[in-house]
């Protein structure tokens, strides 16, 4: 599980749950899709502002910023 460091990947926001599968279980998807969204770097935005009140729920810090970071398509991109 990762604390407090920033969250800067799919992979990052999943490991603040204890497994793939209770985050699934937590926003109601199958866990396979976890995998495939973890392997995109992408989760569809009509997921995000369920994935932000469990992370609330859970006192995870997790914003919605940090959902937007993930998804910026020019992360990664020389300036």
């Amino acid at each position: 599980m990762i604390t407090m460091e920033r969250i800067s990947t799919v992979r990052d926001l999943v490991a603040l749950w204890p497994s793939r599968l209770d985050f699934a279980v937590e926003i109601n998807v199958p866990v396979d899709r976890v995998h495939k969204w973890i392997t995109s770097d992408s989760i569809p935005a009509k997921h995000h502002q369920t994935i932000l009140d469990c992370a609330e729920g859970h006192s995870l810090p997790v914003s919605a910023s940090d959902l937007v970071a993930i998804h910026d398509q020019r992360k990664g991109r020389a300036a």
